[in-house]
């Protein structure tokens, strides 16, 4: 039997059965956070972040989940990154078409089906903002080894031991305890090389937002100067403080703030901040929209679906900005698909079919396709079994446009697409030999069945002269290189092209159309 290794190199456990207890328990100082983000600045935020550089996670992680709470564009943007891999359509694929392929694969779909899936994958990807992110697998004790849930786990649970990472636990000391085989699921965001700790986006954030808050609170304070009216009553000199007294609590009763008074021959002068460069309380709002613009380009990769400010952007611009988007949402489904391989996936195989079939594990495929222009792709369908003759399989089209297979007995739409296979595209050359009445053959009304009749004749005998007209343009059509070789093309043809036959038949029929109505006429 193979040998198998886990993410750190190290041997992997083969079992009979798994652990099915609980292990990641945390101990009472976990139910409480320590709220760095408060007074943070920025002497503490380098020591927080010095703290994850050696291993301890716990006040960086608790400062993540603050900075998501409180700044309602950085839980946008990250939910966006979140939940646009968790909404893809996906599907469990076998290793190969082998037949023992095809049972792991069904049975990874069974068991994926008894979990909540859409949590487990929105847990993992809290991996983006954090740098790692772990579920602990629950196994059920039972006749079959199957996961009765997958649970996510706090990161502050856990401490990185160089690039290992380790659970924390009562017992385990300042180093903590190995994770075992075959319990975890294990994702790491691959943002950057290096360590984990160090590679969330939040990491990447947590600048923007201390200085967004700093711009905030002063936002603030100008706010609670500058937008509130000034209240100022004027006293006479003469007045006695008892005037003085009873203007005051006047002023005061108006309201609670931004009162105050002087003499009526004294002045006050009252000068706004920044106003002589043509700033004022606009410059605040410019910071915080200069931290977003920054935390949407961390996490999203561009600004445009979410910053708007302005007008600025064309769409042109807003659709290669949306392609950056979607580049990491296809990555971000990769990665999961792997973790998913590695740490669910071949437990699972392993436990219940043996471990010698755990080299050989199903995937799951995430559909990151974008919708197709199906009207586009009919036209060229129709460009290529038309004009080029190319022959496509009915199974192939119904495929590719999501449409299934009519069954046997099941009633057709009606309209060209039941006309029999192969037919021509022209609709003259379609009723070609087409017999007399041959379509109306239901009626028995015998003037409409004449009617018919001589619109079918008429089409028999006009159908000649109408393809002699048209195939010197479809020649000149097919034979040009580009549309100046065309325009030449179809005027030198043009002097060519005899209508007189079918102006013969038109006359024709138009004359026994005239004596067959005089000839009916009630």
């Amino acid at each position: 039997m193979a040998k198998l290794f886990d993410q750190y190199g190290r041997p992997i456990e083969t079992p009979r059965r798994p652990d099915a207890g609980r292990v990641a328990v945390g101990s009472l100082w976990v139910r409480w956070s320590s709220y760095p983000s408060h007074g943070l600045t920025p002497q503490r935020l380098t020591a927080i972040l010095r703290e994850a550089d050696d291993g301890d996670v716990t006040r960086q992680s608790e400062l993540f989940a603050e900075m998501e709470e409180k700044d309602a564009h950085l839980a946008s943007v990250l939910q966006t990154r979140r939940s646009a891999v968790v909404g893809l359509p996906r599907r469990v694929l076998p290793y190969s078409d082998d037949p023992r392929d095809q049972e792991a694969a069904a049975l990874v779909e069974e068991v994926l089906e008894r979990i909540d899936l859409d949590d487990v994958l929105q847990d993992l990807m809290d991996a983006v903002g954090k740098g790692f992110s772990v579920a602990e697998i629950l196994w059920e004790s039972g006749a079959r080894a199957v996961p009765r849930a997958i649970e996510w786990v706090d990161p502050r649970l856990f401490a990185w031991r160089g690039n290992e990472l380790r659970l924390l636990t009562d017992h385990g000391g300042a180093d903590g305890e190995l994770l075992g085989s075959n319990k975890w699921i294990i994702h790491r965001h691959k943002a950057r090389s290096g360590a984990a700790a160090r590679a969330g986006m939040l990491r990447v954030c947590s600048w923007m937002f201390l200085f967004k808050n700093w711009g905030l609170k002063d936002w603030m304070g100008y706010i609670e100067v500058f937008g509130v009216p000034l209240r100022l009553g004027k006293y006479d000199p003469s007045a006695s403080p008892q005037d003085k007294e009873e203007l005051f609590r006047a002023l005061v009763a108006i309201a609670s703030d931004a009162a105050g008074m002087i003499p009526s021959n004294a002045d006050i002068e009252f000068v706004e901040a920044g106003k002589a460069s043509g700033a004022s309380g606009d410059v605040f709002e410019k910071m915080a929209a200069f931290c977003e613009r920054s935390m949407s380009k961390a996490v999203l990769g561009q600004t445009l679906t979410t910053d708007t400010t302005g007008g600025t952007g064309t769409y042109a611009a807003g659709e290669v900005h949306n392609e950056v988007r979607h580049d990491l949402r296809n990555s971000d489904a990769k990665a999961l698909a792997k973790t998913l391989q590695r740490d669910l996936f071949r437990p699972i195989v392993g436990f219940n079919l043996g471990w010698d079939r755990a080299t050989r594990l199903p995937y799951m495929e995430f559909d990151t396709a974008e919708p197709e222009d199906l009207s586009s792709l009919a036209n060229t369908y129709a460009v290529l079994r038309e004009k080029v003759g190319l022959p496509i399989g009915r199974a192939h089209v119904y495929e590719r446009f999501g449409i299934p297979a009519p069954e046997e007995d099941e009633a057709l739409v009606d309209g060209p697409a039941n006309a029999q296979p192969g037919a021509a595209p022209w609709p003259m050359t379609a009723m070609r030999g087409r017999a007399p009445g041959a379509a109306h053959a239901a009626r028995t009304d015998p003037v409409q069945d004449a009617v018919d009749g001589l619109a079918d004749a008429a089409l028999g005998e006009g159908t000649g002269a109408v393809q002699a007209m048209v195939d010197p343009i479809i020649a000149a059509v097919e034979a040009a290189t580009d549309y100046d070789d065309l325009r030449d093309r179809l005027l030198a043809a043009f002097p060519d092209l005899d209508a007189t036959a079918l102006e013969d038949v038109l006359a024709r029929a138009m004359f026994m159309a005239e004596l067959g109505g005089r000839a009916n006429v009630r």
